[in-house]
């Protein structure tokens, strides 16, 4: 009988505590913040005329990478035909097909007027 009485005491006990404790809906005061938005752009960095190559700076993580232009490489401008002088420093790049690690198959570029994500304070 009294170890009973000991183990309806000690479910009580647990009950009780387990009532009282905060979960984890009620402990969190408010949700965490948004992550910061992500600069998707690709833009023209430079343009080597020399070489005919253009550098690409992913705004995503500041990362480069130069390609060549030749002859092939099929080129737009705001989607109508162009040539490689029409590429200026700046500008967003919209699409972009490689044909090997170093040269384009075809590049589509605009004008860049799309500001940056900016940082909802």
């Amino acid at each position: 009988m009294r170890h009973l009485r000991y183990l309806s005491l000690t479910v009580a006990t647990i009950l009780a505590l387990c009532a009282i404790a905060p979960t984890p809906a009620s402990a969190a005061s408010k949700p965490p913040p948004p992550p910061p938005p992500v600069d998707t752009r690709i833009l023209i960095k430079s343009i080597d005329a020399a070489n005919s190559a253009v550098v690409f700076e992913y705004m995503r993580d500041k990362s480069v990478h130069t390609y060549k232009i030749d002859d092939v490489t099929v080129v737009k401008v705001s989607n109508s035909t162009g040539k490689f002088a029409d590429i200026k420093v700046g500008m967003k790049v919209d699409d972009s097909i490689e044909r090997d690690n170093d040269t384009l198959d075809s590049i589509t570029v605009e004008t860049d007027n799309t500001p940056p994500p900016s940082k909802k304070k």
